[in-house]
């Protein structure tokens, strides 16, 4: 294919010499052909769709990639994949939160409390009571369909311990509540926890947090890791390894230390074992005291900064006023005994598809987000009041269907229009 090879043809004799006649001339020619290199550069695809923001206020990130489409030849060139060639970021969300954003995606996550000598006793008071303030902003259920079950470890309990062969280990960190959607039990776990001051084994922090999720992990969640300590750790090469065990298997760490600004090699090495891009990835809290004082405002700013979809109640609510019309079912659309699919309308948003509905007298409608074109579906819901409305505005956990249920489809969403507007 490159590089200089030969072609040849040949001729075969048809007739041979006689009675002193003269030989035919050369039965083969060659040339040289594909002499160009065969140093290919590589091809890339176009680029991808921007990310989802990484954080829901306050400003986060969005990136879009092009991966490689044919592979380098030889000595070929390709750009790297954090080059500019191939991936591009840029803010997002940079509004202001608003205060009571609540994380709602579908995650399996596991929050490690530091209680180790460093930390001190009075330091894990403090980190203690903001696991329990950060506890209280994840929502175990949204828009009817299953949100974050958050699980709990405890470290900073490490010691040498003799084995029977004469051997030494470190003591594992405590499993202190395995994942579940019970967050009142987990507050309740949470405020029993004792200061241990051990030294911080992080890494047997990581490798429970590793076997929580491999054990009771639900297949389409993501998996994370939450780490709250005070930006110490030991065994820094084994701690290594197993964040980079962790990574392979697509579990995201987050990593909040709480430690004074500046902080050394062990705050860079905590950033730099935070997933990829670290921005979003890793928050430091400037010490226990502001800490202590703070606790509501650092809990925010972590579920905005850490949770893929968190949202403001209260700013849905002035949206959905605005717009009148409301989000109820994520993932599912009712079934005949609660509405009747009246038609498909031809729209391309939200908001065509919203005031088509109000043309067509139909109380909500199904939205179908596919890749290539949306879908609208136009629904009779009588069980629309004013009151639905309101109760739903108020408290949107699991929205019943009115007078039936029902049915999941993952790429629809159901919307009911404000009765105030029809």
């Amino acid at each position: 294919d490159c590089g200089g090879g030969v072609q040849v043809k040949t001729r075969s004799v048809l007739t041979k010499p006689r009675s002193g006649g003269l030989g035919c001339d050369a039965h083969q020619e060659a040339r040289p052909c594909n002499t160009g290199s065969c140093d290919y550069d590589c091809k890339l695809e176009d680029w991808s769709k921007w990310s989802t923001c990484s954080a829901a206020c306050g400003g986060g990130m969005t990136s879009r990639t092009r991966p490689v489409l044919v592979p380098i030849r030889g000595r070929g060139r390709c750009p790297k994949t954090d080059s500019g060639e191939r991936m591009e970021e840029q803010r997002c969300n940079t509004h202001d939160c608003i205060g009571d954003e609540l994380c709602s995606a579908e995650q399996d996550l596991v929050m490690l409390v530091d209680s180790s000598n460093s930390l001190g006793q009075d330091g894990f008071v403090t980190l203690r009571s903001f696991a329990t303030a950060l506890s209280g902003r994840y929502a175990t259920r949204y828009l009817g369909q299953s949100a974050v079950r958050l699980g709990i470890g405890l470290f900073g309990n490490g010691r040498l311990v003799s084995m029977p062969d004469g051997t030494t280990t470190i003591s594992p960190a405590i499993a202190v509540q395995g994942l579940t959607d019970d967050m009142v039990l987990v507050r309740k776990e949470i405020a029993a926890m004792q200061w241990q001051g051990g030294f911080t084994n992080l890494a047997q922090a990581m490798a429970l947090a590793d076997q929580m999720l491999t054990q009771d992990g639900r297949q389409k969640a993501r998996s994370a890791i939450l780490v709250l300590s005070d930006g110490r750790f030991s065994f820094k090469h084994q701690t290594a390894e197993k964040v980079q065990e962790l990574k392979d298997k697509n579990v995201a760490i987050f990593m909040a230390p709480v430690a004074e600004f500046g902080g050394g090699q062990e705050l860079r090495d905590l950033r730099r074992w935070a997933s990829f891009p670290w921005q979003t990835s890793f928050q430091q809290i400037p010490g226990l005291e502001v800490l202590k004082h703070n606790e509501e405002v650092f809990a925010q700013k972590l579920v905005t900064k850490f949770c893929p979809d968190s949202f403001s109640p209260s700013l849905q609510r002035s949206k959905d006023n605005q717009k009148q019309y409301m989000r109820v079912r994520r993932g599912g659309w009712p079934n005949e005994k609660c509405a009747k699919r009246l038609q498909h309308a031809s729209t391309g948003t939200r908001d065509d598809c919203a005031a088509a509905a109000r043309a067509a007298n139909a109380q909500a409608f199904g939205f179908l987000a596919e890749p290539r074109r949306s879908q609208c579906l136009l629904l009779r819901m009588d069980g629309v009041s004013r009151e639905f409305w309101d109760a739903a505005a108020q408290n949107r956990t699991d929205v019943a269907c009115p007078k039936g249920d029902w049915e999941d489809n993952e790429l629809a969403d159901t919307y009911i229009i404000n009765p105030r507007t029809m």
